[in-house]
């Protein structure tokens, strides 16, 4: 009975495709972290500096009663209209007595815009009961520390994407590679016929081409003739970099259909069976005349 052998997934291609699941995978998590953990963590740390800034302004100006914001979101939205914020952010730049309350109201901006961007908008964090109490604690916190890095708009949501572009990468990379798995070539080595994944066969009288276009990158296709049962005048795409064996058979197939081609396409094989052939057969010294030498 004729041998007849299967592929399995090259070893060269696992690796390759364990590497760029390794990379995604870091990828991912390391856009998760940044996102879930690191920049929110940085944000409320900004925004807690920039409550004790508008606390200090607050009373030092003499708001301290209207310091506490009760509906932050409303007050965030009144202050980032653009002719409102374009008022603020002059009078930051150039403070003077009469702008005072509009030096106020850019800290008090600065301290929403912060919260808001690590999604903590709301009462619970606005609302102080205490301002003269908690501008106290923030003292103790922040007298002698520097002065955090605020978020853009685009920080978090940009590590979002990352994540999602990175945990998406590494699940094509699984299902790309399930599927690769799925699918087994076999090999009769006495008839050269090829089994597809399908069941469907081919031999090399079967071929009417091999194209070689993507040789370089392992792919070729197969042209076959009008006279195949089922797959007649179609081309048929092969990888040969991602199983086993499958270059070695193509070849076999391509050497038993068109030997002339071949030899033209693969002159290396032919240089190199040559040399060995030479070193295996060297030139034998000739015998000595025996009869010479008797006499």
């Amino acid at each position: 009975m004729p041998d007849t052998t299967r592929t399995t997934l090259n070893r060269s291609w696992r690796i390759k495709m364990g590497i760029f699941l390794a990379v995604f995978l870091g990828l991912g998590v390391w856009g998760y972290y940044d996102a879930a953990i690191k920049y929110p963590a940085r944000g409320l740390r900004y925004a807690q500096w920039a409550q004790w800034q508008y606390l200090g302004a607050a009373i030092n100006s003499g708001y301290s009663s209207s310091a506490s914001v009760p509906d932050p979101v409303a007050e965030f939205s009144r202050l980032s209209e653009p002719a409102r914020l374009d008022e603020i952010k002059a009078a930051n730049a150039a403070p003077t007595p009469a702008n005072e309350l509009d030096q106020l109201e850019f800290n008090r901006h600065r301290w929403l815009r912060a919260l808001k961007l690590v999604g903590s908008l709301r009462p619970a964090e606005t609302v102080i009961d205490d301002p003269r109490q908690t501008l106290k604690q923030l003292d103790q916190s922040w007298k002698k520390r520097n002065n955090p890095q605020a978020l853009t708009a685009y920080d978090i949501p940009v590590q979002w994407l990352i994540t999602l572009f990175g945990f998406g990468c590494a699940a094509y990379m699984l299902l790309l590679f399930a599927m690769v798995a799925r699918k087994r070539y076999a090999f009769d080595p006495e008839s050269l016929t090829l089994t597809l994944p399908d069941g469907r066969t081919i031999v090399p009288t079967d071929i009417d081409a091999f194209d070689k276009r993507k040789w370089h990158r392992f792919i070729v296709f197969l042209k076959l003739t009008d006279a195949h049962e089922t797959l007649g005048s179609k081309e048929i795409r092969l990888d040969l970099l991602r199983y086993a064996h499958l270059e070695d058979w193509v070849k076999q197939m391509f050497k038993a259909a068109h030997p002339d081609e071949y030899r033209a396409s693969f002159p290396d094989e032919f240089a190199a069976a040559a040399e060995q052939s030479d070193e295996s057969d060297p030139e034998q010294p000739d015998e000595p005349d025996s009869s010479a030498a008797s006499t």
